[in-house]
């Protein structure tokens, strides 16, 4: 693909178990305050070396809004902002450090119904504002929470998010390559808890099972998995987000798909990302997928094919 190469999620973070305790330590010495105030200095240097992460945050802005050159720059700085927030707080509230945050909930009454009608449930959710946070608050609902996760973390940084996020009230279940992982599913479904799955995202070699759907006018890939799980086991899903609105205070959404798309695998994932779409709209700034997820770069070289092409 020419100069445009490796622009795919791989399903693994690009952080490191160093950073990690860098932010650690700040936390349990300066507190909050002082871990926000260091975090400038950490986005200062992405913002200004990071150019692929910065590309493709750029590109989402220019080309998914429309906003203009300087408009651009600064909220590119505010996404890595909001993004080192938002695990310094996950981090906070998982290891009881720090739990002084305001949970404002929108179709809580949902997910209690879910909870009380004692069917198990998919909670679906994506990689834009702080999920893990209000995961966390789900243990009002009496529910034991299994989250599916993909196995690509560096050991470094599993290891001190193991030392560090000891009082989560959820279970991991590891994607396996063995496909083990659907027993520990099943099981989880068996018991009636609820499971909980990230739908924003397609490694390259999971594409030709991926759906490919509309996403702000474009076309994206979205996994099948996390809405086969809901029809296979005939059980109700939710999409559920939780956005920051300030320091101290965020807004968690339990939002319902459209009855007549329950069944039709298609429709259920265009349900979430129209979900998707209404929170981005509010906090576009809250978007942390950090590659070239619509695919700007095949676009863009495709066209400069056609043109050699024609010039030929």
């Amino acid at each position: 693909m020419g100069k445009f190469k490796n622009t795919s999620w791989t399903g693994r973070s690009k952080a490191r178990g160093f950073h990690f305790s860098i932010f650690l330590w700040v936390m349990r010495n300066g507190g909050m305050r002082g871990a926000y105030l260091f975090l400038y200095l950490v986005v200062t240097w992405f913002f200004l070396f990071d150019r692929k992460s910065n590309r493709y945050t750029r590109l989402y802005y220019r080309k998914v809004w429309k906003f203009g050159r300087w408009k651009t720059f600064r909220y590119v700085f505010k996404t890595y902002y909001a993004f080192g927030q938002a695990f310094l707080d996950k981090v906070a509230i998982l290891s009881g450090m720090y739990t002084d945050f305001n949970i404002n909930f929108d179709g809580h009454d949902k997910l209690m119904k879910m909870a009380e009608d004692n069917t198990g449930g998919m909670l679906i959710s994506a990689h834009i504002g702080n999920w893990e946070i209000a995961g966390h608050f789900l243990k009002n609902t009496n529910k034991p929470v299994n989250v599916i996760m993909y196995d690509a973390e560096r050991a470094r940084v599993k290891k001190v998010l193991k030392d560090s996020i000891e009082n989560r009230s959820f279970k991991m279940i590891t994607i396996q390559e063995d496909y083990s992982h659907l027993l520990e599913i099943k099981r989880a479904m068996d018991n009636k808890e609820f499971i909980c799955a990230h739908a924003d995202r397609v490694p390259e070699d999971r594409k030709l099972r991926a759906l490919k759907l509309d996403f702000f006018g474009r076309p994206v890939f979205i996994p099948r998995g996390p809405f086969e799980l809901a029809v296979r086991f005939q059980v109700p899903y939710l999409f559920v987000f939780a956005m920051k609105e300030s320091d101290k205070d965020y807004h968690f959404y339990a939002v319902e798909g459209r009855q007549q798309s329950y069944g039709n695998i298609e429709a259920m994932a265009q349900d979430f990302l129209a979900a998707m779409e209404d929170r981005l709209r509010d906090h576009p700034e809250q978007w942390f997928n950090f590659y070239d997820y619509w695919g700007f770069d095949t676009i863009m070289l495709e066209k400069d094919n056609v043109k050699a092409t024609a010039a030929e």
